[in-house]
């Protein structure tokens, strides 16, 4: 009997509520009365990325490296460590006649919040590249009022500390691409605006390059030309008329279950963007020069609330540091299973994506600091009722979304 209530015991991670029963593995804190597992240790003492350099790094790593941050996304995650390996091929043999030829432009597709931005910022980092995301939504042609093409490539010059040669292989996301399809629906820009947008993108994913001025506010001075043919672009978006697309050829005769589409029994699943081929891509107002230059479609799958809740838990986790920097002040807030399920069903249940559920879990621990000085050696529960009150008071923008 002892020994089987030896083997049932697991020690359960303050944090990340991992369990096991290796008691070497964890730390006990008497001062906070928990214990903390060696990866969340690993975490709080530094917070590194994979130390492998650039020569040495793999698909397999890029992917492994990018899974050590992402939740889910398994499938998104390999198809764009293969990208990244074919541009970190270029990077490392520059003037290699054949790699330029297989440089590979893509197109990310998945709703808001299931992680495009994300992932890219970890795969830049990884490839010790400069990255940029370009918000789409409001970029006009050269020539009309507003953010154009060569204002977003000024702001990649900035971040590259004003030096064009670090450039020269930074990736550029182009962010709420479908804003810009010609079929798309946007109240500010004109068909024939978005059409000249995606001109003038054409030229820059053929490898022509561009120039800019070193300060907008002074247009007359040389312009710096900054060389495209070594960046790699990422365009995303979220493309809600690509499933009616799919729909309606999957609803005709010749096509009623198909394994591009994965249309079964009138359903779309979460797969269905993986296999998205380039005629969709047109039809949603794409032009088809533009199109052809993708070399790669990924799709980014909607969040279950397993993928919540793994978010929720993850070793490097909002909720992670929330919890970290109560105990610095003596303050053990403890969020029980039951809680962490119900914040993942509340954020798969309002579809917020990660962002959103980032938002909701500020909304309830902000609360906290007003009088953190006096939860000194305290300690406190965090309820279903107290989230249930503090999103009816301050989360009237996710409730909407019901």
């Amino acid at each position: 009997m002892e020994n089987n209530q030896i083997e049932d015991f697991k020690i359960l991670c303050g944090f990340c509520k991992k369990k096991s029963n290796n008691i070497d593995n964890y730390f006990y804190s008497n001062e906070h009365k928990l214990y903390i597992c060696s990866q969340c240790i690993n975490v709080l003492s530094k917070h590194s990325f994979l130390e492998n350099t650039k020569s040495k790094l793999t698909p397999r790593k890029i992917y492994n490296s990018i899974k050590e941050y992402i939740v889910g996304q398994d499938d998104a995650a390999m198809d764009l460590s293969l990208v990244l390996y074919k541009h970190l091929l270029l990077i490392n043999n520059p003037d290699d006649g054949s790699i330029k030829k297989i440089r590979s432009n893509s197109l990310i597709l998945g709703s808001t919040g299931t992680g495009k931005t994300y992932m890219l910022e970890v795969a830049s980092k990884i490839l010790g590249v400069p990255f940029l995301c370009a918000d789409m939504s409001g970029v006009t042609a050269i020539g009309y009022v507003g953010k154009d093409i060569e204002s977003i490539f000024y702001d990649a010059y900035k971040i590259a500390d004003c030096n064009a040669n670090k450039l020269k292989h930074a990736i550029i996301f182009f962010d709420e691409f479908d804003k810009i399809a010609a079929g798309g629906t946007h109240e500010y820009l004109s068909k024939d605006v978005k059409s000249g947008v995606q001109q003038e993108l054409l030229k820059i994913f053929e490898g022509f390059p561009i120039e800019v001025s070193p300060d907008p506010k002074r247009p007359f001075q040389t312009k710096i030309k900054i060389q495209t043919d070594g960046m790699l672009f990422i365009a995303g978006g979220a493309f809600q008329n690509i499933q009616t697309i799919i729909k309606k050829r999957a609803e005709k005769e010749i096509v009623k279950v198909d394994r591009f589409y994965n249309y079964e029994n009138g359903v779309l699943n979460n797969k269905s963007l993986m296999f998205i081929i380039r005629d969709e891509i047109i039809n949603s107002g794409i032009i088809p020069e533009l199109a052809a230059r993708f070399q790669s479609i990924i799709g980014f799958k909607d969040l279950l609330i397993e993928d919540y809740l793994q978010i929720l838990n993850h070793h490097d986790g909002r909720l992670f540091h929330y919890l970290n920097i109560f105990l610095k002040y003596n303050f053990v807030v403890v969020v029980p299973d039951n809680v962490r399920q119900y914040f993942a069903e509340l954020a798969h249940k309002l579809n917020v994506g990660a962002r959103g559920l980032i938002g909701v879990i500020d909304m309830v621990f902000n609360r906290y600091f007003l009088d953190i000085d006096n939860k000194s050696n305290t300690e406190h529960i965090v309820s279903i009722e107290e989230i249930n009150f503090v999103m009816s008071t301050h989360g009237s923008a996710y409730l909407n979304k019901k």
